[in-house]
């Protein structure tokens, strides 16, 4: 590179230092700009700054009033809040009004009414009406000044957009509120705030001066340059605080814009900067000056930088490859974490899409219980906006999940709802109730933990449950006509009549309960098994009716069955269901007492058995007793005969026999007739009877004495036991009657060479001293089914008629006698074989005492 002469070099010093004081004007300049534009947004931020201390610290103020009132009665309250407005001093306060408002639910309505004085109103197209029916009020029990400006005695503060939700919230958390502003407020100028009153359902009102409140927030009064504008999130798209309210609002860039949640209204602050108020150089000279001698500074530093250009483009060149090469390896980086993050991206957008195009109503919970995201359809739904209802408790718009015991608690009530829907009540932003299904969800995360609620109108369905209950409670009171006309129909009948269903009695009439002496209550939806006496006896009646009786034909049946005593009845039944295709329904039953007329007919056909049988025994009876009178008769008739022949060539020995045959025969003959005499007797009851003290031991022997001779003559012998000193008062002739009586028979019916056993004991432990007498022989014995039947009048047993002779009277002799002395008789076969008779005989009978 060629030397410069010195004349150049001065050239050039002289425009390098022309450039750079001409580059050192023009950085001031743009610094002093620079300067004015941070001096301007400092004063908005300040601005910020002091609107947010101001409504911070009244918010305070009206929360330290509340906490210090809870304590106060309610006259104390209110000469409190009637004063503050007065207390201060300004011409134009900050504080305009105060006023107590209460939480009334709508039972408590017309109990607040009549100490109040006068009725809840809302407000309807500028005008105050009774308010319709809620769940809850909120009205102004009290308000200072009583001016046009403030709020009237029981208007309902709930009623306006947005209130009702704030005036829960600030009870149920505790806090004080800054109320949505109205449109009562924007005809006053004013803001509310509110506080809730410890441990009580009152909560403050506090009025404040919209104008005075910005007044205070600008440190050098409205001509600062600067404008304040505040409006409510996702509501009015008008501003509710200005400090130029006539004005239009400005289309310019803000300088300042936040968002801010003041007592839980979401706001948006905005500063916009008045007019052109930044500073622009006034020296247009002066300005492009320093720019002209800058161009030629650069034009001649240009030639002399040619050469360092040269030796710095290998270091530059040198540099750039590195930059490429950590540029390719840059970009392959971010083109991967490009993709994670559009994954992400379109992941979130999906999720965020599905969110907002669902019809159901989403509710984002925290794990604190308050709503932190809610979908277009919740908003619909709820009546405001989505950013309205975010950072609410979600106990304010579902009940069902209000809790006063904070985190813990709505975390125990999650648990208890979360896995499956239930009803709900969703409170709207008009304090209507709109009947929702709710289902709780628990999503847990690494590192968060929420719910998710999804809340579906079920207003239609419930309107369709109410008109199927109505359906239902129709169907139900014609249902009870017919039961009431079945009822009639059942008590009016003489019969005995049942609704039976499944085998259950559902109803019964007072005949069936008369007719199976059953009370009422031992009826009703009992099974009909306590009608049989047996669980066979009602299974087998079970298949034999109820096969038939579903077919739909009436089915007549006769049963036999059992009162609720236990007597036995028999009964005519008639049945019929009352719908075979709906066998469900049941049947009706008729039951008519029929025992008399089975006993008639059986009394029938006893009277026509016993008639027969009496018919019988009579021929048989003729039979024998002709044989037997016959036999002896033709004996007597035959030996007198044949003495009347011989009685001169015929010995004397030999007559004697022939006199001796007449006589046994006569004898037998009269025994028969004396027989016949005594049976007469004991029926017409003339048997006379002459009791008297009896030794036993030695009836037995006379009476063994004089069956002696008949039985010797079969080779038998008797063998009595008796113990001495035994007796009783009987009749004697009669007793031994029956004991020869018994003894004959042993007689006729033992073996030859055999033992008749003759017995008499005292009997123990019976309630009065008896004496039995038994005789047992050793012959074929007694068939048992005749065991009774010989005690009868003409009765024989079957042994009988085998040829050892017999009238049939002598047993029923020995019963009338024995019975006359207040004893019994009875046979039975002994062991051993034979036949065994025993009659007991009481010490001292009734009829001789």
């Amino acid at each position: 590179m060629p030397a410069l002469r010195p004349r150049t070099w001065l050239v050039l010093w002289f425009m390098f230092t022309a450039g750079a004081l001409g580059l050192q004007a023009m950085l001031a300049h743009r610094d002093a700009d620079r300067q004015a534009l941070a001096q301007r947004t400092q004063a908005a931020q300040t601005r910020l700054a002091l609107l947010e201390s101001r409504l911070y610290s009244q918010l305070n103020a009206v929360g330290f009033l509340a906490n210090s009132l809870g304590g106060a009665d309610p006259d104390t309250l209110m000469r409190v809040l009637a004063r503050l407005p007065g207390l201060q001093t300004p011409a134009e306060p900050l504080l305009t009004g105060a006023g107590l408002v209460s939480r009334v639910p709508n039972a408590g309505r017309i109990a607040f009414e009549d100490s109040l004085g006068t009725s809840i109103r809302a407000p309807h197209e500028g005008r105050l009406y009774p308010s319709p029916s809620l769940p809850v009020y909120f009205p102004v029990r009290f308000y200072a000044p009583d001016t046009a400006e403030g709020l009237p005695q029981g208007f309902d503060a709930g009623s306006l957009p947005g209130w009702n939700l704030a005036l829960e919230s600030a009870r149920e958390n505790h806090q004080p509120y800054l109320l949505p502003p109205s449109s009562l407020d924007a005809q006053n100028g004013a803001l509310h705030m509110v506080a809730s009153l410890p441990d009580r359902d009152d909560i403050v009102l506090v009025r404040l001066s919209r104008r005075r409140l910005l007044d205070l927030t600008s440190p050098s009064g409205p001509t600062d340059g600067l404008r304040l504008v505040v409006w409510q999130q996702g509501r009015n798209p008008a501003p509710f605080l200005d400090t130029l309210p006539q004005a239009p609002l400005p289309t310019a860039r803000p300088l300042l814009s936040a968002k801010r949640v003041f007592g839980g209204l979401p706001v948006m602050v905005t500063v916009f900067s008045l007019g052109d108020t930044l500073p622009v150089s006034a020296n247009l000279p002066a300005t492009l000056l320093p720019t002209f001698l800058f161009a030629l500074l650069v034009l001649g530093g240009g030639w002399l930088l040619v050469g360092w250009q040269r030796r710095l483009s290998a270091e530059v060149a040198r540099q750039e490859q590195a930059l490429r090469d950590s540029t390719e390896q840059l970009q392959a980086q971010r083109a991967e974490h490009s993709l994670s993050q559009r994954a992400l991206t379109e992941s979130e957008a999906r999720q965020r899409a599905i969110l907002q195009a669902s019809s159901d109503a989403i509710l984002l919970i925290d794990h604190d219980g308050r709503i932190t995201h809610a979908n277009p359809a919740a908003a619909r739904l709820i009546g405001q906006s989505a950013v309205s209802v975010e950072g609410l408790p979600i106990g304010v718009l579902l009940s069902e999940l209000y809790r006063t015991d904070g985190r813990a608690g709505f975390r125990t009530l999650a648990m208890r709802h979360a896995g499956y829907p239930f009803e709900a009540h969703l409170v709207r932003n008009d304090n209507s109730r709109l009947p929702v299904e709710v289902t709780l969800s628990q999503v847990i995360l690494p590192n968060d933990r929420f719910y998710v609620a999804v809340c579906r109108d079920i207003s239609v369905r419930k309107e369709q449950e109410a008109a199927l209950i109505r359906l239902k409670n129709s169907l139900a009171e014609q249902v009870e006509v017919q039961r009431r006309q079945l009822s009639a129909l059942l008590e009016a009948s003489p019969l005995a009549m049942a609704y039976v269903v499944n085998r259950d009695f559902k109803q019964v009439n007072r005949a069936f309960l008369e007719m199976f002496r059953l009370a009422e209550d031992q009826t009703n939806n009992l099974s009909t098994r306590i009608l049989y006496d047996s669980d066979t006896h009602w299974e087998r009646a079970g298949r034999l009716f109820f096969d038939h009786v579903n077919d739909g034909r009436v089915i007549h049946s006769e049963q036999r069955l059992v009162t609720g005593d236990g007597t036995p009845i028999w009964c005519r039944m008639y049945g019929k269901v009352v719908n075979p295709s709906m066998p469900g329904l049941g049947s009706v039953w008729v039951y008519q007492d029929i025992s008399a007329q089975r006993a008639a007919e059986e009394a029938l056909r006893d009277a026509k058995n016993l008639a027969e049988e009496t018919s019988r025994a009579k021929t048989e009876f003729l039979a024998n007793m002709s044989h037997e009178l016959r036999t002896p008769m033709h004996a007597v008739l035959g030996f007198a005969e044949m003495g009347a022949s011989r009685v001169e060539e015929a010995s004397r020995e030999k007559l004697g026999q022939y006199f001796e045959r007449i006589h046994t025969s006569g004898r037998r003959l009269m025994g028969l007739l004396n027989d016949l005499l005594d049976l007469a007797k004991m029926e017409a009851g003339r048997m006379e009877y002459h009791f008297e003290a009896l030794d036993v031991a030695g009836l037995l022997a006379e009476a063994c004495e004089e069956m002696a001779s008949l039985a010797e003559r079969s080779g038998l012998r008797f063998e009595v036991t008796a113990p001495e000193g035994l007796s009783g008062q009987w009749d004697s002739q009669r007793i031994r009657q029956v004991v020869v009586n018994l003894l004959s028979n042993a007689i006729r019916f033992s073996p030859p060479q055999g033992v008749i056993e003759l017995t008499a004991r005292r009997l123990p432990a019976l309630p009065d001293e008896r004496i039995e007498i038994s005789v047992t022989d050793h012959g074929p014995g007694i068939p048992p089914a005749e065991l009774e039947s010989i005690f009868d009048k003409f009765i024989q047993s079957s042994s009988t008629k085998t040829g050892a002779g017999g009238t049939g009277l002598g047993l029923a002799i020995c019963r009338e006698i024995v019975t006359a002395h207040q004893g019994q008789i009875h046979a039975d076969n002994a062991p051993h074989g034979g036949a065994r008779f025993a009659f007991t005989l009481p010490v001292h009978p009734v009829s001789h005492r």
